[in-house]
């Protein structure tokens, strides 16, 4: 018997993309001048130029991995670097995906957390994981990325974040319950 391939799975990695991009801007601000970055640089700038939106998109669902591409949607956008090509983050899809990476930040998120709570020490928990089943080794993660994109968020939006932190705490703590 065969299996239908999943919608989700894509030719490129959403994690690759963020690496390929953090790794770019660190090259950048830390060896410009070296002779072996700067050997390679061209490369990278060709494979940044590229990347196209895969998951944002898609509105119906969440998981890690849309946390993951608003990151270094983001992130990207701040590289300086544009691209010809119409499908690109850093070209034609430039407005899109931007406007999708907040929106996701920005209010998916935020309404995320106010509604898929959990009651873990008679108070109500927010598991930023992977609905629906929220593995608790996911929530690091994405605390991890939500954190990572302070550029999008108005002030104030960190409350909700550190809210999760604190229900995430309750869970796994000592004496943490998971109801």
């Amino acid at each position: 018997m065969r299996s239908r391939p999943s919608p989700y799975q894509k030719a490129d990695s959403n994690f690759e993309n963020l690496a390929v991009t953090l790794a770019y801007k660190l090259a950048e601000s830390r060896l410009r001048a070296d002779p072996r970055y700067r050997k390679v640089r061209g490369r990278w700038q060709a494979y940044l130029e590229r990347v196209r939106l895969s998951r944002l998109p898609n509105l119906s669902f969440y998981g890690n991995h849309w946390l993951v591409e608003a990151v270094y949607v983001l992130e990207l956008q701040r590289t300086g670097l544009s691209s010809s090509d119409p499908n690109a983050i850093l070209g034609g899809d430039r407005a899109r995906s931007r406007a999708l990476a907040e929106d996701l930040v920005n209010r998916r998120l935020v309404n995320l957390m106010r509604n898929d709570t959990v009651i873990s020490g008679g108070e109500p928990t927010l598991l930023l994981s992977d609905p629906p089943e929220n593995p608790l080794t996911y929530q690091g993660l994405s605390f991890g990325m939500y954190a990572r994109a302070p550029a999008a968020r108005p002030k104030g939006h960190s409350a909700g974040a550190h809210g999760a932190a604190q229900g995430g705490q309750r869970v796994v703590a000592p004496g943490g319950s998971r109801r």
